[in-house]
């Protein structure tokens, strides 16, 4: 089982913009995006396709990991327990099996 475009996503234009730009740096998204993983694996499922690297978070979504393309996790002071980006936490941590 392959997941493509996996990840969490808030639609902004839903409504609640800026409670949902929010918590894109709140450290409860790298508990939800670990969760969503760990689920998937228990379920099964095999190959895990975030989408995407890194976005604008706009009116359109906030589906990157970071907004930012220079943002790098290993040279973030609060990484492992509070980074700025925490959905980068979350796959870094994947990705190292931490």
């Amino acid at each position: 089982m392959l997941a493509y475009e996996g990840g969490q996503t808030l639609y902004p234009s839903m409504g609640n913009y800026n409670n949902k730009l929010a918590a894109q740096t709140d450290q409860r998204m790298k508990t939800q995006v670990l969760n969503l993983y760990n689920t998937w694996k228990a379920a099964g499922g095999d190959l895990f396709v975030y989408f995407n690297l890194v976005s604008v978070w706009n009116n359109a979504g906030f589906w990157g990991l970071s907004p930012d393309v220079a943002y790098d996790v290993d040279a973030d002071l609060g990484y492992p327990t509070a980074e700025a980006m925490p959905k980068w936490g979350a796959i870094r941590r994947i990705v190292t099996g931490q």
